[in-house]
């Protein structure tokens, strides 16, 4: 089943179409119309009068061959007409008479096949475009665009001023060189003229340069003069930054040192308390044993002269017990600090 072109849309099909019930279109800030396998949209006509606020519009995928009817939407920033039916641009002109658009999408329609210049063109008569075909604008097609196209909306016409070649105006122009009885005298050949396109002028033998494009290469050195100032400024912030990641290199540096040196006087205070307290307990591992034998032989003497045998034993017994586990509990402390002395 073939589409239905519509020939004009009305102010009432929009309103059923998207169901708005507002009475006062002029809220409307977007608005998407985008065509149908079964709908497509052939004219606007005055449907979009009354969306005078309107800064988004989608007109993608219909059967548009002309944009008459957008040329009061003096708000709208952002139009889509991707895969539509415009022929040239010259059905797009009226584009030209909204100041405030941003974002254009022409992408699927004949005349981008048709005009190879058109983006030039478009991107010169439209100065507040910032993005075209889902591309955006750059400074460098501005400024070719003010050299192809000096004035109006296309390029330059006429049997004088041929598409493959710059239009030349001897009054607007700036002599490049002059030659005087064999000889080649320059004028005027420094800064950008030196690098412009020539065209000999066979009446006169003078060679001009067109005065746009003088000014196009005057604007392009200003470019390269700020952009190698901005090089330089960051080539200054590098090294200022390079000499502070080096300086705090260093100070990293000595501060790990110095927390290595407080950990090996740390390790070495603590294995000298260990070897000290190692020597403490030997002390009185000795002096507990020499303690058990002098109560041993102590009371082995009062046994001799006691006639109670057993409860001088009994005695013994129950007091060098005590001192035997303590020399037990000591010697064991003493050899867990022998080991984790020769493990350290």
């Amino acid at each position: 089943m073939a589409a239905d072109c519509l020939t004009t849309i009305t102010e009432q099909w929009i309103r059923h179409k998207l169901h708005l019930k507002h009475p006062y279109l002029g809220d409307v800030r977007s608005l998407r119309l985008p065509g149908t396998y079964e709908e497509k949209i052939r004219h606007l006509g005055d449907a979009l009068t009354n969306f005078i606020r309107l800064k988004s519009l989608d007109l993608s995928y219909n059967a548009l061959v002309s944009v008459e009817g957008l040329q009061h939407l003096k708000m709208l920033e952002r139009l889509n007409l991707y895969y539509n039916r415009i022929p040239t641009k010259e059905e797009v002109k009226v584009l030209c008479k909204l100041p405030a658009l941003k974002e254009l999408d022409l992408r699927l329609n004949p005349l981008t096949r048709r005009d190879p210049n058109y983006r030039l063109s478009l991107i010169h008569a439209m100065s507040s475009l910032r993005k075209l075909d889902d591309c955006p604008v750059r400074d460098t097609e501005r400024k070719v665009a003010i050299m192809q196209f000096p004035s109006g909306c296309g390029p330059p016409q006429g049997p004088h001023c041929p598409d493959e070649c710059p239009h030349l105006d001897t009054e607007q122009s700036m002599t490049f060189t002059e030659f005087e009885g064999g000889k080649k005298r320059y004028r005027n050949n420094r800064g950008p003229s030196s690098f412009a396109a020539r065209t000999p002028n066979k009446s006169n033998k003078r060679l001009f340069i067109p005065a746009q494009a003088v000014q196009i290469l005057s604007m392009m050195e200003d470019d390269l003069s700020v952009q190698e100032a901005e090089v330089t400024t960051l080539r200054w912030d590098v090294a200022t930054l390079r000499h502070g990641a080096e300086l705090r290199e260093e100070e990293h540096r000595l501060e790990v040192l110095g927390l290595s040196s407080q950990v090996e006087e740390t390790q070495g205070a603590v294995v000298r308390n260990m070897e000290q307290l190692r020597l403490v307990l030997e002390e009185n591992v000795g002096l507990q044993k020499q303690l058990i034998r002098l109560e041993q032989q102590y009371l082995k003497s009062l046994m001799k002269i006691s006639p109670i045998d057993q409860i001088k034993e009994s005695l013994t017994l129950s007091c060098s017990i005590p001192h035997r586990s303590l020399v037990v509990t000591n010697q064991r402390l003493l050899g867990e600090l022998n080991s984790s002395l020769q493990h350290g």
